[in-house]
């Protein structure tokens, strides 16, 4: 296994002051996969004040002493040192009560949640694998390590990870690990909904996000209690897992959004953009460039091209014909918003509109013009065109 250089100074320099140092977890998980780890995470016999005392000469951040982590900055990368360590009782279903340090690695592995998390490497070790992670990386499987549901039970956060992983690598749930996920679903109770969020948003970005959906449907009912059973096909996700927001939408249709929504605990903004494309895929896909010019103005790009692939992935009638129109208008670069209107408020006054909303409903009407094609946008045309809607305005009022 191949470690980059920074990693391997900081399992030297804990080595050389008397210490064992492995890499841990996720890390050699995804090397193992042939992956590229997005963090290096480092185990070691040193306590958290002994660690400090290693890399006194460095920047140390004490993130986590209470569970026995640091986080080194080395050249201005974070990498987090924790000691080896056991788990005292876990009362609040989440996190233990107490640890205890200066345990042994295998002791340090054995609290971890699944096989293939609970693998270490060091240099001059070689790979530390006591509960067949590798073997479990080449099945496709996630296992619990040790007893499921004594895991499940200490941390009900763990049956999501299971799904998670499951969703991410495209792997099966082991038989009796699945099995006690579904049996200690109520665990997932004491979990804030904040973290059981962002299980999910993992799962929907993984390799198999329908599988981790439908498979699993009972635990994301259990861990968002408003939910209804999924309404969109398994590979409407799959083909989503790049579009979180797209992903979402999908995973909420069919529910009551005032109901569902606050449980996921998103952002406002992202909020927002569920539910507009929540509402969007219920209708049928515009037809004609004015039809779609006006869809695409009612909406951010972003949600706008969630909505097209929704359709697309859903096999809406003209879910074709209105993507590509959409593609060739932004392409065009046309106007799509009132901001972009090349007429201001300024010059309307100057034509005679006194100021108010009188302004906002003409530049409405320029606006609508051009989103018809009928009018281009140049300021030019449009000055015309507002003297003439201006005169228009007043001999209907004098009508009147």
């Amino acid at each position: 296994m191949m470690l980059p250089q920074d990693v391997l100074q900081i399992l030297t320099m804990l080595n050389s002051a008397g210490f064992e140092a492995y890499v841990v977890g996720g890390c050699v998980r995804d090397a193992l996969l042939g992956r590229k780890p997005s963090d290096w995470d480092i185990a070691s016999s040193a306590t958290p004040e002994q660690a400090k005392a290693v890399f006194s000469s460095h920047t140390v951040i004490p993130t986590g002493l209470a569970h026995g982590t640091i986080t080194l900055l080395w050249n201005g990368v974070p990498y987090e040192i924790t000691s080896f360590r056991t788990d005292g009782p876990y009362s609040d279903g989440r996190r233990p009560d107490s640890v205890v340090f200066g345990t042994s690695l295998q002791e340090d592995l054995s609290r971890r949640d699944f096989t293939i998390n609970a693998m270490a490497y060091s240099p001059s070790t070689g790979l530390v694998d006591p509960f067949g992670g590798q073997a479990d990386l080449a099945r496709g499987l996630i296992r619990c390590v040790g007893n499921p549901e004594a895991r499940f039970t200490e941390d009900g956060l763990r049956i999501l990870r299971a799904v998670r992983f499951s969703a991410m690598l495209g792997f099966d749930i082991e038989e009796k690990t699945h099995k006690a996920a579904f049996a200690l679903f109520d665990r997932l109770s004491f979990v804030a909904a904040e973290r059981k969020t962002v299980e999910l948003q993992k799962c929907l970005a993984g390799k198999a996000p329908g599988k981790g959906i439908f498979d699993f449907s009972p635990l994301w009912q259990a861990s968002f209690p408003a939910l209804a059973p999924p309404s969109m096909p398994p590979a409407a996700f799959d083909g989503a897992r790049e579009r979180p927001n797209l992903s979402l939408a999908f995973f909420v249709s069919g529910s009551i959004l005032d109901a569902v929504l606050p449980g996921l605990r998103l952002s406002s903004a992202q909020n927002s953009s569920v539910r507009q494309i929540v509402k969007w895929l219920s209708v049928p896909c515009p037809v004609g460039e004015y039809a779609v010019r006006r869809f695409l103005a009612a909406l951010s790009k972003s949600d706008a091209m969630d909505v097209l692939l929704g359709w697309k992935l859903l096999e809406r009638e003209n879910a074709d014909l209105a993507l590509q129109t959409a593609l060739a208008i932004y392409d065009r670069g046309d106007c799509l918003s009132l901001a972009e209107l090349q007429i201001s408020g300024t010059e309307l006054i100057s034509l005679g509109v006194p100021p108010g909303p009188k302004i906002g409903r003409i530049k409405e009407a320029l606006f609508d013009k051009v989103l018809s094609g009928a009018l281009e946008n140049q300021n030019k045309c449009l000055l015309k065109a507002a003297k003439t809607l201006i005169e228009e305005i007043k001999q209907a009022e004098q009508r009147s």
